[in-house]
């Protein structure tokens, strides 16, 4: 007589996942996670066969805003700008937050209340850099304790925010660092005649729909495992488990629509060289240097966007002179930042070949770009709605470069003619109305067309030389 043994199949415990913040980023990542998980064996194979489980963290107030509306959230995806050809067909859905799964910081911090779950392996942290600050980073060490095997994923954009989240950590553990590459806005803005909803251009807006998303991806995030000295050299089991959980998340960012590249050492499985020599480069931490690169460029020119009304043609044009502050500020920046070691341009190359460079194609691509995506979004409007919500962020970053630079120039020499060497930074700012500055006052109907009619001037002289060209090019063939 013969027995069947029963095979008994243990379903795989979900892999939970915190996203902090439920603004537009956040909930752009909070839809792509929930696609990502896995639900056939073709993606299982990516994530060990485990299903996600989405939580959010959010402070009170936003709480109070989701439970007005059950909880639901409102995201349009539109195919990204390079997809597109004339009308852009948005895909508009609805996502509904369980009740458990949506916390509050409040609840965080008073810990007896918080029902985050303890054994969370990823944090995804999509707040701004001045909301990385709440309470002092109170949360932060309140998750930390909460989650003590959780890998932080900070998406925020400060250079000196890695070393602020480290800081508040229970205990020195790995992170990671995610570069935002999404656009993403709450529509419609003002004067949009793009309305996702109704899915077409020139439609007639629908108005205000609460909790509401419009989104574009057009490359992929860009990811960075930053491990902690003691947890790398030991291979201890805490940074085994995180670095899973980042080989998960990465995964669940490309299968989610989103796409996802790595900075960094490649796999175990890539050449040996290649792996040594990135390694000395980026997994030796944080690439502070390379994030303050972008910020010497970033910060001066959204000072300036914002001091000229939030106008890219304005700050193409050079009205006030506000791109030649940007830039002189961009090249202060360069030549005094105290993070800026290894990747500090050379006096020659700034002079020569950086700012000449900037001073021609910053123009052109702020005139373009608003041209390029007019029937996708008014990025004027998305960029004033945007950098005004997290408008304390820009002012953070630049006082803290500020604070830094002076205090290093006193370190070295006193006092005196420290301001000197932010000269070129507190004259943009002085400017800026974030700042308690003037601006360059309001657009004017004259001036506007002036620039329309200096813009037309521009493309028919290009349009002239490029005739000439060709013609000069053709005779010269048949001759």
């Amino acid at each position: 007589m013969s027995t069947n043994a029963s095979t008994t199949t243990t379903k795989p415990p979900p892999r939970k996942i915190l996203v902090v913040g439920c603004g537009s980023i956040g909930a752009v990542y909070y839809e792509a996670l929930l696609d990502a998980s896995p639900t056939a064996a073709a993606a299982a194979a990516d994530n060990d066969g485990r299903p996600f489980e989405v939580h959010l963290l959010v402070r009170p107030g936003r709480l109070s805003k989701l439970a007005a509306t059950d909880r639901t959230l409102t995201l349009s995806r539109i195919p990204a700008p390079y997809r597109v050809v004339l009308r852009p067909p948005a895909t508009t859905r609805q996502l509904h937050v369980p009740a458990d799964r949506l916390h509050s910081t409040a609840d965080l911090l008073a810990e007896s209340l918080c029902t985050v779950p303890a054994d969370t392996e990823a944090i995804l942290i999509t707040t701004s850099s001045l909301g990385l600050r709440d309470d002092d980073g109170a949360w932060i060490a309140a998750l930390s304790r909460r989650c003590p095997d959780a890998l932080f994923v900070s998406f925020t954009p400060g250079p000196h925010d890695i070393d602020f989240i480290r800081s508040k950590l229970a205990t020195p553990a790995s992170l990671a660092h995610g570069l935002i590459t999404v656009v993403a806005w709450t529509p419609p803005l003002p004067h949009e005649s793009f309305d996702p909803l109704a899915g077409a251009v020139g439609a007639a807006a629908a108005g205000k729909q609460p909790n509401h998303t419009a989104y574009f991806a057009a490359l992929p995030q860009v990811f960075q495992y930053i491990p902690d000295a003691s947890e790398a050299a030991a291979a201890s089991a805490g940074e085994l488990r995180r670095r899973s959980a980042f080989d998960a998340v990465v995964a669940a960012f490309r299968r989610g629509g989103l796409g996802a590249a790595v900075k960094g050492p490649p796999s175990a499985s890539a050449g040996e060289k290649k792996k040594k020599k990135r390694t000395e480069k980026d997994d030796a931490g944080f690439d502070v240097e390379g994030e303050m690169f972008g910020f010497a460029f970033a910060i001066p020119l959204l000072v300036a966007l914002e001091t000229s009304g939030w106008k890219m043609r304005r700050l193409a044009l050079n009205r006030g002179k506000l791109l030649t502050s940007a830039l002189a500020a961009t090249r202060e920046i360069f030549e005094t930042s105290p993070t800026l070691q290894r990747r500090r341009p050379s006096g020659w190359q700034l002079a020569f070949v950086i700012l000449p460079l900037a001073r021609v194609l910053l123009p052109l691509a702020l005139l373009a770009a608003p041209a390029a995506l007019r029937h996708l979004v008014d990025l004027d409007a998305m960029l004033e709605s945007h950098f005004s919500k997290v408008g304390g962020q820009t002012r953070l970053e630049l006082d803290q470069h500020v604070e830094a630079v002076e205090a290093a120039a006193a370190a070295a020499g006193g006092a005196g003619g420290k301001t000197a060497k932010t000269a070129a930074v507190r004259a943009l700012a002085a400017r800026c109305p974030r700042w308690g500055g003037p601006g360059i006052g309001a657009e004017t109907a004259a001036e506007r067309a002036e620039d329309f009619a200096w813009i037309a001037g521009g493309l028919l002289s290009a349009l002239a030389v490029a005739v000439a060209v060709v013609v000069a090019a053709v005779g010269a063939i048949r001759g």
